[in-house]
Order: structure tokens, then C-alpha cells, then sequence
């Protein structure tokens, strides 16, 4: 008998039906997910994924995504991993639900559940009730707060939503411009930018509030230790302020602790600790011998729109909204920073900017909760086109050498790599600590956390860095660094790109090299058809 397989993790950690799906008296039906659109049309996906296993029109069936307040905690929306993980749950929890109502069906339809029909929410088929029955009529018999079990999928059919193209769920808001976290108006809502300091690390010595607080248009002026925001009724006049706020704050730099120089020749220079990750074969003198090196910068996300968010605390309940990618995540750590109950706070996913890795997304978002907190209005907080690239996280820069060797049948005998990086993540909620911004700004402010990379398989820095093709040796030393002189995090890929780069280019070098063609070459070091 083959294993049964194990559950999706987000099954794991949302185990009851009622955290996916509910009946509404509406005749749709509305699923919940913890994937958040960031522009690549999940919702869409998991929706259409939903409607098809539950045998509902794609207008029959809402999708909530990204609302701690009621849609499941499925961690970040990151790494590929939302059709597979998220979309495999919704499926399973869609085809559970859909054989309850069958069978509650059946037994009033006088048939079978293998006879019934489905379309459109309408089960049909035997002779109880003629025009069948709904999941709308069956709702009061069917008990959704139950834990998730695996059953048979409805598999593939004419009628299926799955391999058609529907239209995206999320166009016609950002069309109209009713989408974007950027364009929300709420009642009494200030709009805020946060007076950033001119260097990593530095303090403020001493704000001139009242002469900000007299500057025009500013209608109030919120600080907690170094961090120092502007409130203004309207937008511009809050962008002309801070210009002229810089001027009246006076700040302790930061230290100065990384000297000037490239990317490759900075990272040499910096300590680190380094480990053996992969140790297999013995190297032999070749024929030729290479010894490359490889590169790559810091790398900003620029995302075409700042970082934006909007957060007001009303009768002590703290709400946020944000084009975060790890809604529950930055719930927790708002809560730990500003000492609330973490059920006091719901954050709310709203559209931005897109973005693959971790962007300005959650730190707009603290900052407007701060604010929130510290003025008691709505704020809304836009980050300026400097604050993006200057505070929020880079993808780590990397340095990669390879030592390799042919022997004279033109086979690799030896490949010994070094990767030199920083980590690659430090997402909220990732990790020991808190991972925003103005927490290590505030009063009292919360430490920064000590730096570690991801771990294999998965990885960080080294992540893809063992080589796939088959060698007689390879050793591949990871050198972490600690230390780095801006903030970095998790950009698309973390270190594969870097690696990968590297691996494929020696390839390419040992090809030329050695007279081969690089496509032979490949395929000769390259075991698995």
C-alpha cells in the first residue's frame, strides 16, 4: 500500500473547515486564504481552484486573502509556494466540504453520492427533490467546524474551471484605482512622513517639535526616542514639511564601521564564520585548472510604487492596513513592539507596489501603526523615493570562487567553492526578535537581531549552491557575515541567483577551456536522463 500523503502544511497549522470555507445566505459561497496578491494573480488562481472543486460559477464564490481577522495563517506569501501549498489546501478543504454536502444531498435526494450531479451549487440526481438541492439549502445540516480530512478530488472533467483562463480578480480595482493601499481615505485620517536619519544607526539629539508642529500645514507631530513623524490633513503638505523638518532635528551619527570599497573587496575584508556544507569525492591534479570568481552586488528592490500603509487605533483596537506579504507575522510583531495583545490587532492586506522579497512593506506598516498609536487619529504613511532606497532591506551582495580541474579525458576532478555572503532573511516573525524599523527607533527601543542565514535544503546564502551535475569531487564552503553595511533581507531566489551564475559560468569557462562543447559538457557530468 503506498502512504497516504501528508498534509499541506497549511492544513497543519489551520486544521478546522471553518477556517477555509463558509456557506453565505447570499447564495455564494466565500473561501479564505492566508496567499496575498502581490501581483501575480494568486487570488485568481486559489479562487478558480476553489470554484472548481466546489462545482460553483467563479461569480458564486468570494475569496477573503490576507485578513488576520479571518483568513488562516499560512506564513508569508513567498518562494513559489502558494499553488503548492496553498492551493493544495484550499483543494482539499474545497473537496471535504463539497462530500459533506454530497452526502447530506444524497440522503434527501434518495441516491448515491457517486450518481449526483453538481453545477453551479446545485446537487442533482435521484427523486427526493427534483430540482435538486443546493449547498444554500443544505447549509443548517452540514457542520463545517470540524477538522480537514483528505477525500477524492473531483478530478478532471469537461465542465472544469482548471487549464481556462478567467478573468483576474484583482484588475478591475487597480484599474479604477479603488485598489491600492496608497489611494485609502479614511474618516479623520492624517497623512504621515517619518523624518528618517541621515545614517544607519543615528540618534536624535534634540527636534525643535514646536517649530516642526508651527510648520505649514502640519497639523501634529508624534515622536517615540528617534523616531519622529509629520501629520498633515492633506498629502502635499506634509511632503513640503519634511524638507524643511530635516533642518530641525539634530542627529548623533551612526558609526561608521565598513570602509569604502567594491562589493567583492568589502566582503573579503569582513569576518566570518565559515562551515564545510558539502564534502564528497577526492580532488585530483588535472590537466588544467581554473580558479574563477564571481559577484554579485547589493541589489534594491525599487519597486515602482513606496512602501505605503494605513493604521488606526480605535477603542484599543489597533488595525493595519498593508501590501505586506506576511500579514500574521507583522500582526505579532506589532503587537510584541507596542505591547498589546496580539487579538487587538488585525492587519489587512491592500495592494501596492509588486514584489518578490522582503521590501519596505512592513516597516511602512509599523511606522503607521506607531503613529496611529502615538496620535490616536487614522494615518495614512508613504515612505519617499529616498527611504526606499535607503532604509528599507537590499538583497544581499555575494562573492563566489571556484577552484576546478580536468583531467585529460576532459572530465572535472576537481571543484572546490567558496561563498562569501550575508543572510539573506530577515522577514518579521522570521527568527528571534523583531524585525522592523522604527521598534529599534522607539522608546524604549527593541535590540536589533543577531544576523543568521536560512539553513539547507532550503538555504540562504548557499541555497543552490551545491552543484547539480554529477563530479568525482566537490567541496563547498559556506562563509557567513554577520555584519553588513545596509540592512539586507530576502530578494527573489536569496542566493541562488548568485550561485547558480557562478556554477553555470565556471561550466561555461572549463568547456572553453578544455575544448568542448559547453551543452556536451553539461550532459557528460550529468548522470540522471
Amino acid at each position: 500500500m503506498s502512504a497516504i500523503p501528508a498534509m499541506p502544511t497549511s492544513l497543519e497549522t489551520n486544521p478546522l473547515l471553518n477556517q477555509w470555507i463558509t456557506i453565505n445566505p447570499d447564495q455564494t459561497v466565500t473561501v479564505f486564504s492566508g496567499k496575498v496578491e502581490i501581483g501575480q494573480g494568486i487570488v485568481t488562481a486559489i479562487a478558480q481552484i476553489a470554484a472548481d472543486e466546489l462545482g460553483l460559477a467563479p461569480e458564486q464564490l468570494r475569496i477573503e486573502a490576507g485578513h488576520t481577522g479571518l483568513a488562516p495563517d499560512e506564513g508569508y506569501t513567498a518562494g513559489s509556494l502558494s499553488i503548492e501549498v496553498g492551493g493544495a489546501a484550499m483543494r482539499i478543504a474545497c473537496a471535504h466540504a463539497r462530500t459533506l454536502f454530497a452526502v447530506a444531498a444524497a440522503a434527501r435526494l434518495g441516491a448515491t453520492t457517486d450518481t449526483l450531479g453538481l453545477e453551479r451549487g446545485m446537487f442533482s440526481g435521484g427523486s427526493g427533490q427534483p430540482r435538486g438541492l443546493s449547498y444554500w439549502q443544505l447549509a443548517g445540516q452540514v457542520n463545517l467546524a470540524i477538522p480537514v480530512e483528505r477525500v477524492a478530488s473531483r478530478g478532471p472533467r469537461a465542465a472544469s474551471l482548471i487549464g481556462t483562463s478567467l478573468p483576474r480578480r484583482d484588475l478591475p480595482a487597480k484599474f479604477s484605482g479603488a485598489a491600492f493601499v496608497h489611494d485609502m481615505v479614511l474618516p479623520g485620517m492624517l497623512h504621515g512622513r517619518v523624518v528618517r536619519a541621515p545614517n544607519a544607526g543615528a540618534t536624535i539629539i534634540d527636534a525643535a517639535i514646536e517649530q516642526l508642529r508651527a510648520l505649514p500645514g502640519v497639523a501634529d507631530v508624534v515622536r517615540s526616542g528617534s523616531f519622529l513623524c509629520l501629520l498633515a490633513e492633506r498629502e502635499h503638505a506634509v511632503v513640503k514639511a519634511l524638507a524643511a523638518a530635516q533642518k530641525l532635528v539634530r542627529w548623533q551619527p551612526g558609526p561608521a564601521r565598513f570602509p569604502h570599497a567594491p562589493v567583492a573587496m568589502l566582503l573579503d575584508s569582513l569576518p566570518a564564520a565559515s562551515e564545510t556544507i558539502h564534502d564528497k569525492g577526492t580532488s585530483r591534479d588535472g590537466k588544467l585548472a581554473l580558479h574563477v570568481r564571481y559577484s554579485k552586488p547589493y541589489i534594491a528592490h525599487a519597486s515602482i510604487g513606496p512602501g505605503c500603509a494605513a493604521a488606526h487605533l480605535d477603542n484599543g483596537h489597533l488595525t493595519i492596513w498593508t501590501h505586506s506579504q506576511g500579514a500574521h507575522f507583522l500582526r505579532a510583531q506589532t503587537a510584541q513592539a507596542l505591547g498589546m495583545p496580539a487579538e487587538r490587532v488585525s492587519v489587512i492586506h491592500r495592494d501596492g507596489a509588486g514584489c518578490y522579497g522582503h521590501n519596505s512593506a512592513d516597516d511602512v506598516a509599523f511606522d503607521a501603526a506607531l503613529a496611529a498609536h502615538l496620535s490616536g487619529r487614522p494615518v495614512l504613511v508613504q515612505w519617499t523615493r529616498e527611504d526606499e532606497l535607503a532604509s528599507s532591506p537590499f538583497g544581499s551582495a555575494s562573492v563566489v570562487t571556484i577552484d576546478a580541474a580536468v583531467d585529460a579525458d576532459g572530465a572535472i576532478c576537481k571543484w572546490h567553492a567558496g561563498i562569501r555572503s550575508h543572510t539573506h532573511i530577515t522577514r518579521p516573525g522570521w527568527g528571534e526578535g523583531i524585525n522592523l524599523l522604527a521598534a529599534w527607533d522607539m522608546d524604549p527601543p527593541h535590540p536589533v537581531p543577531a544576523p543568521k542565514d536560512a539553513s539547507l535544503p532550503a538555504g540562504g546564502g548557499h541555497r543552490n549552491g551545491i552543484a547539480v551535475y554529477d563530479l568525482a569531487h566537490q567541496k563547498v564552503d559556506h562563509h557567513f557575515i554577520a555584519s553588513s553595511p545596509v540592512r539586507v533581507s530576502a530578494l527573489r531566489g536569496l542566493g541562488a541567483y548568485a550561485n547558480i551564475f557562478a556554477i553555470e559560468s565556471c561550466m561555461d569557462e572549463l568547456a572553453l577551456a578544455s575544448g568542448q562543447d559547453p551543452v556536451a559538457f553539461r550532459l557528460r557530468h550529468l548522470g540522471d536522463p
